[in-house]
């Protein structure tokens, strides 16, 4: 690696934390939010009136494939809500709603079991068939 170029883990950490940010500056219009510091694996963002928890994902080349992965452990996490980016959308929705559908999909086998691009377990859904129960909310 090139001296001073960034690793791919600190790009993706870079990403990863721009779209927090993006997040929680869309999230403090009605409501007021804090991010989690740290290496917090159970969510990254916390309403303080509410307590409502917020994972946030951003997906780089979701609009190249037209799908959205949504890894085993994302599925497990204990936060209330996902927000999905991509390069040109944001899409939101609650986990148990995620957890439903992609479950209900899963058991009549209308979507498999995958290998995501870091390795990790999940399913990838096409973004068309997440309007059931995300919504758009930007792009």
């Amino acid at each position: 690696m090139v001296e001073g170029a960034k690793s791919k883990w600190e790009k993706d950490l870079e990403i990863g934390e721009a779209f927090e940010n993006k997040v929680l500056e869309l999230f403090s219009k009605k409501h007021t939010a804090y991010k989690i510091v740290g290496k917090f694996k159970a969510f990254d963002l916390v309403c303080e009136c509410c307590g409502t928890t917020i994972e946030c994902k951003y997906d780089t080349i979701a609009n190249k494939t037209g799908n959205f992965f949504f890894s085993f452990p994302l599925l497990e996490t204990e936060a209330d809500l996902l927000f999905q980016g991509t390069p040109t959308s944001i899409h939101w929705c609650d986990m148990e709603d995620l957890r439903y559908w992609v479950g209900l999909g899963a058991e009549l086998e209308l979507i498999q079991e995958k290998v995501g691009n870091e390795g990790e377990y999940g399913y990838v859904v096409p973004i068309k068939d997440t309007q059931a129960y995300m919504r758009r909310i930007y792009g």
